[in-house]
């Protein structure tokens, strides 16, 4: 910055002397003009005055020596050599009468040819600027001139001198320059080696640099080894809280593996030795809702492990109270995952409507969780929910009774999609969303099947209705439709719409994002 400055001032000063130098010369040039015609015309007069008072009227050849004396002593008086010269040359020939000790016995011929025409008048060479007046009488010219390069010579000495003072002053900064350079390239030699070590060795994370003796540089060096050492204060919080991590996790797998094995069992239904002939591995019609608590470990630092277990033991609870009072059960968990059956052991032609009316009533429970005195850990759970329905193999497991199947699969496949589009709730059963009367839903997207092969629409069904949702819906549709087509612009335009209805709707950005990107590389 400071050379930055110092160009600046250069810069300024140069075109201070240029214009200095323009301004003096131009008003010099002027001022000298002045002084020559104002000495022409002034000599003339003098020699008329000189002729008039001796009495002479008339001129003749005789009388021409006398004359030319006569302007030779009055030029020769009024010429100053140091500011201007006189010329005096007969009109006609143009042979030179003063000053008449020169070699030269006539004018120069460019002189001569520019007073050719006129009385008067100023005249411009190359070496020289002068004003000529001619006098009739005595038929001769008279010219005052001054050399340029007499005129100019003390500001052509001093434009040279604030040059070469100049030219010297940049040759002293790039040579400080090329010093600072080659000391700076120093300290960030020893930074780039100290960077390239980082991570691989071991002790300390970065080295300082010692100084090098220079205050701009030494001013970077104490920067950069303060950055080392708030560096080191930072990574060495950073490990101190990876290791609490991996030591919580470890405790946390001990804890959640402890609460499985000794909590009592997830399975609704347990068969004895009285009713165990009347159950046996059947196909049957079930409704299978998969939950997962996407968040309940964000605060890990101030986990309990009691925490934990009291409050998942209070969310199974209420899951297995709720499965049991409509015919459905627990069909297996682990830690923060569930997967509840409906249609099972019984079936159930209601199974579907159950299971959504069980989702809505289990995210009340959470929504509840999180607002009151139950939220002991402090985390807010939310919950994503996957919904499938089809034919499933239901029978005795050990002693509970489980179902297994594709419609089990397929239900957590929708929860992983209800993570991705940011919805509560996702299912594939397009046959049974056709009866349904009290949920609104809507088609999310058109996705492959587990196979890969093939093509199913998923949709997203409210638990909890927003405001103006047949509006949203019928755009929302229409947007999902223009990308399907590939008119992007008219698609981001209705899932922009969608989303300022819902005051924020994820699925809609996600697809706003989709289309922005397919823009972007058409």
């Amino acid at each position: 910055m400071k050379l930055n400055k110092v160009s600046l001032t250069i810069i300024f000063a140069c075109c201070m002397i240029l214009l200095i130098h323009f301004f003096y010369t131009s008003d010099l040039e002027k001022r000298t003009q002045r002084l020559h015609r104002e000495m022409g015309k002034f000599i003339l007069t003098f020699v008329d005055e000189r002729v008039r008072a001796l009495g002479i009227s008339s001129l003749d050849f005789s009388n021409e020596e006398f004359f030319s004396d006569l302007i030779i002593s009055i030029s020769d008086y009024f010429d100053l050599e140091e500011v201007s010269g006189i010329l005096v040359f007969d009109t006609m020939t143009g042979a030179l009468i003063y000053p008449s000790g020169t070699i030269k016995r006539s004018a120069p011929q460019d002189i001569f040819s520019a007073t050719g025409e006129g009385i008067e008048g100023e005249i411009r060479l190359e070496d020289r600027f002068g004003y000529f007046v001619k006098y009739s009488p005595l038929n001769m010219t008279l010219m005052v001139y001054t050399l340029k390069s007499d005129l100019f010579v003390v500001r052509n000495q001093l434009l040279v001198l604030a040059a070469v003072l100049i030219f010297l002053y940049a040759l002293i900064l790039l040579f400080m320059d090329l010093r600072i350079r080659r000391r700076f390239a120093v300290v960030l030699k020893v930074m780039k080696n100290c960077f390239e070590r980082a991570f691989v060795k071991r002790g300390k994370l970065l080295e300082s640099i010692e100084p090098q003796g220079e205050s701009r540089i030494d001013d970077v060096v104490t920067s950069y080894n303060t950055m080392v050492m708030k560096a080191e204060k930072i990574f060495g919080q950073m490990e101190n809280r990876i290791h609490t991590l991996f030591q919580q996790r470890e405790n946390l797998k001990k804890i959640i593996a402890l609460y499985k094995k000794y909590s009592q069992s997830e399975a609704v239904l347990k068969i004895s030795e009285k009713n165990i002939s009347d159950l046996e591995s059947k196909r049957q019609k079930i409704s299978s809702l998969s939950i997962e608590l996407v968040n309940y470990l964000e605060p890990i630092d101030g986990l309990y492990p009691q925490v934990i277990t009291n409050e998942l033991s209070a969310l199974y609870n209420f899951v297995k109270s709720q499965a049991v009072g409509v015919g459905g059960m627990i069909n297996f968990s682990y830690g923060y995952f569930l997967n509840i059956v409906y249609g099972a052991p019984t079936a159930d032609e209601q199974s579907f409507m159950k299971a959504i009316e069980g989702s809505q009533q289990i995210l009340k429970w959470i929504e509840g969780r999180n607002s009151s005195e139950k939220n002991v850990s402090g985390v807010k759970w939310e919950a994503k929910m996957g919904l499938s329905h089809g034919t499933s193999v239901a029978g005795t497991v050990g002693d509970s009774y489980v179902g297994l199947g594709v419609a089990v699969e397929e239900s957590m496949r929708m929860l992983g999609y209800a993570g991705q589009y940011g919805v509560t709730l996702v299912t594939n059963a397009e046959e049974q969303l056709s009866t349904l009367k009290d949920f609104k839903f809507r088609k999310l997207d058109v996705v492959q099947d587990a196979t890969g092969e093939g093509r199913i629409n998923i949709f997203e069904i409210f638990l909890q209705e927003p405001e103006q949702i047949e509006n949203a819906v019928k755009l929302y549709y229409h947007g999902l439709d223009m990308f399907l087509e590939g008119k992007y612009d008219i698609a981001v335009f209705d899932f922009k719409k969608v989303n300022q209805i819902f005051d924020g709707d994820n699925p809609s950005l996600l697809f706003i994002k989709r289309c922005e990107r397919l823009i972007k590389n058409e």
